[in-house]
């Protein structure tokens, strides 16, 4: 069984009419819904507070600080999901999450935690070709790159990004000097997704065939699955970083945790739960997103996604996302997409207009 959170967005004191919307899927998905948030989380004090000048990006961070408390009271062995708007059954999230995680809750006695991912390096600086490092000598300083990752225009937001990150020392690795610059983190994430991909620069075929089995690399923090005791332990992290750093953007403070220790968690790069919807065009998926035609009846008539198959991902080894997440620009879809569902009679007939 999977619970499901999310925060109850508001606007005047009204809960955002799209999580309604999520309501309905998580219930055509099999699940049940509970938010956090309500009643003015958002204006009580973060631990540690957070600069005055960052106040308007708090939001980013109380989220996060909202969900550990909404977790005190669930069982840690229960999976907890977060997300946007399912697609597919909840079973399904929970079977992938497990297949993909048990390898490392073996290795590490641990559940990790399972981020979705994106395409872009945000909101780390970087102008959208960024080097890969693998091999010892390109490690060693000064040694060229083994080969060079292009991030989509489409997808590459911060490529003209002012980051205030890109001077910070961020905690990394088991060595002196224990940091690296954050102008180097896109590289060092990335030269580390493609080495766990199996990328020989040796071998042009495996690098190419990583790159396309893998077109999310990046974490993106609006969607997770992880059992409550794994993101619990990410979460404390989380506040640790944000106390200590003055941190106040999310995805950037979840990455700098993922990068220093991968035990508590790894991205969705081939999108098998998640797809970021940030920076892709309706081509993304085999028919084109929440049109005609997107969603395949394979049942008898009824109004639950067993009845429904979306369509895998062009270039991502066939995977077929289990979650829609309406992240950056992504957001131009979810009135389709909850039109598409509504039409199928997986959105009920009574949801606000949105």
């Amino acid at each position: 069984v999977a619970h499901v959170l999310a925060y109850g967005e508001q606007k005047d004191g009204v809960v955002n009419p799209h999580v309604c919307s999520l309501a309905h899927t998580v219930k055509a998905a099999g699940g049940e819904l509970s938010l956090f948030g309500l009643f003015n989380g958002l204006q009580e004090e973060l631990p540690g507070g957070i600069p005055n000048h960052h106040r308007g990006k708090a939001w980013m961070v109380k989220k996060n600080w909202l969900l550990l408390r909404a977790l005190a009271t669930v069982p840690n062995n229960e999976t907890v999901v977060a997300v946007d708007a399912f697609e597919r059954p909840l079973s399904k999230v929970v079977d992938t999450y497990r297949r993909l995680a048990a390898p490392v809750a073996r290795a590490t006695g641990i559940w990790p935690v399972i981020y979705g991912g994106e395409a872009n390096c945000w909101p780390f600086p970087h102008n959208g070709e960024i080097p890969v490092h693998l091999t010892p000598r390109s490690r060693s300083p000064g040694g060229d790159a083994d080969f060079v990752h292009r991030i989509p225009e489409h997808s590459s937001m911060s490529a003209r990004h002012v980051s205030h990150l890109r001077d910070e020392r961020l905690p990394y690795g088991d060595r002196s000097p224990w940091s690296i610059p954050g102008s180097q983190f896109c590289q060092q994430w990335l030269s580390d997704t493609y080495a766990r991909a199996g990328a020989d620069p040796s071998d042009p075929e495996s690098v190419e065939r990583a790159r396309r089995e893998n077109p999310f690399p990046f974490l993106c923090s609006g969607g997770a699955v992880g059992t409550a005791g794994s993101l619990k332990r990410v979460l404390r992290h989380f506040i640790r970083v944000h106390v200590l750093s003055g941190e106040y953007d999310d995805q950037a403070i979840l990455s700098k945790v993922l990068l220093r220790n991968r035990s508590l968690g790894f991205v969705d790069t081939r999108g098998e739960i998640f797809l970021q919807l940030h920076g892709h065009p309706d081509s993304v998926t085999e028919r084109p997103l929440c049109q005609e035609g997107y969603l395949e009846r394979v049942g008898a008539g009824g109004a639950t996604f067993q009845d429904f198959r979306p369509p895998p991902l062009r270039d991502a080894a066939g995977a077929t996302p289990a979650v829609l997440h309406f992240n950056g620009n992504g957001k131009r879809w979810r009135k389709k997409c909850s039109s598409h569902l509504r039409e199928a009679g997986l959105l009920g007939k009574l949801d606000p207009p949105i």
